[in-house]
């Protein structure tokens, strides 16, 4: 049997979901979900300095031998963000955890596969207006990565528990797609 621990990356219409976890109850918990936490949140803070992104969720999956075969973590930010800027940094954030998984020493026997890899990534970012509204479509309200495929929603005016538009592309697009755009700004 799988052992889910913690899973909060879903969306189901809500603006938010806020997820806390008390020290009580990080006490609790094994080595391996200690040593996975501690990695989100070493990466969650690059994120918050570099992007400004609050980490509002985080979890992962393991198999019935304990490995880690998934970590997720989920963002909000009350920047509009462009299809290009949320495309930056979700490659960025992939980075960024890919970096801390495969060099964190403590978790890696943990790890259902070395070195770690994209697929096992789950990464979403919730973007809302200053006032923390959710942006209505033209405007994206979720960026996120899952498997390897990345998908940009934007929520319907005439039906705000649904999307008016999702644009899906593959990681390896979306780094495609970036490069492009840094050719030709020139850097």
């Amino acid at each position: 049997m799988m052992k889910f621990f913690l899973y909060f990356l879903l969306f189901l219409g809500f603006n938010h979901v806020f997820v806390s976890c008390c020290a009580s109850k990080m006490d609790a918990l094994g080595i391996e979900d200690r040593t996975m936490y501690a990695m989100i949140h070493r990466a969650a803070n690059q994120l918050q300095k570099k992007y400004n992104l609050s980490l509002m969720g985080q979890g992962g999956a393991s198999d019935i031998e304990n490995k880690t075969t998934e970590i997720s973590a989920s963002f909000e930010t009350n920047r509009l963000l462009s299809i290009e800027e949320a495309r930056t940094i979700l490659l960025d954030s992939v980075d960024i955890f890919l970096t801390i998984i495969n060099n964190d020493l403590d978790h890696r026997p943990y790890l259902q596969y070395y070195p770690f890899d994209v697929q096992g990534l789950d990464i979403a970012i919730f973007i809302s207006n200053k006032d923390y509204s959710t942006p209505l479509h033209p405007d994206l309200c979720v960026a996120s990565l899952r498997r390897g495929m990345i998908k940009y929603c934007t929520r319907d005016p005439e039906n705000k528990n649904d999307y008016k538009s999702e644009i899906c592309e593959t990681y390896e697009k979306a780094i495609q797609r970036a490069e492009k755009i840094k050719m030709r700004s020139g850097q």
